[in-house]
């Protein structure tokens, strides 16, 4: 006995929310559209997962009653792949509720690296790629978020001479996968741009390397193109930034 019309269905349906999960994305990075509609496309898509895994469970139970079997591998792979989408999605919606709604951070609130080669090649439109500690946000400031956020956010204080470190700087952007954009050797800033993996977001960063008696301390700031929340995004890449560093940053 084949499939019956119910378990083609919610296999068609989840099918569908798979394709509409990459078709969001690729449109996005590629250009093709710009992420307000991506957004609208992987909306419908996580709506068709979560009728898919409600159906798909039900229809699992029923094919299970029935001792239908031929329907147990289709409605199996519709659950798997409603997982996957929903899956997907769901970190994201726990770290929009449990990061502030920021979109750039610093190592240094007080004197934070500011950009000079990007800030000529930022889009109109882009988010203000100047770090203002006291914007209100929420019931705080700025400043006050991302310190209660991320406390370890700090300049890193190396061993090695100006000259090495911002070496060692262009060296660990790079194997971050971003792209360098400057390099200044006289003011000691390195810019740069990562394009994130989901919908192509474009995000700045610039690190400001200064000599000090003891070697050199270093600072990153790093801020979202466009978007209120970056779910925290910045402020890993520049903690992932500051790891990789020191642990090459021997002299």
């Amino acid at each position: 006995m084949g499939r019956t019309w119910w378990t083609k269905t919610i296999l068609t349906g989840s099918l569908a929310a798979g394709a509409l999960l990459v078709i969001s994305t690729a449109g996005s990075r590629f250009g093709i559209w710009p992420f307000e509609i991506a957004f609208l496309v992987a909306a419908a898509g996580i709506a068709l997962a979560v009728a898919g895994a409600a159906w798909g469970l039900g229809g699992l139970i029923v094919a299970l009653r029935r001792s239908e079997s031929a329907d147990l591998p289709a409605l199996d792979l519709a659950l798997a792949i409603c997982a996957v989408v929903l899956g997907a999605f769901a970190l994201q919606f726990v770290r929009v509720f449990t990061v502030p709604p920021i979109h750039q951070v610093t190592t240094d609130i007080a004197d934070p690296p500011a950009f000079d080669a990007i800030a000529d090649l930022r889009p109109e439109g882009s988010n203000p790629h100047t770090y203002d500690p006291g914007q209100p946000i929420l019931e705080g400031t700025l400043a006050e978020a991302q310190q209660g956020t991320w406390p370890e956010l700090a300049s890193l204080q190396a061993s090695l001479g100006p000259d090495r470190a911002l070496e060692r700087t262009v060296d660990t952007l790079e194997a971050m996968g971003m792209a360098i954009v400057s390099v200044d050797r006289v003011a000691g800033l390195v810019e740069a741009t990562d394009t994130t993996l989901w919908f192509g977001f474009k995000d700045d960063m610039v690190v400001r390397v200064r000599g000090t008696a003891e070697g050199s301390v270093i600072d990153a700031r790093s801020v979202s193109r466009v978007g209120v929340s970056d779910v925290g995004a910045n402020a890993r890449r520049v903690l992932d930034f500051l790891e990789r560093f020191g642990a090459g940053a021997s002299p």
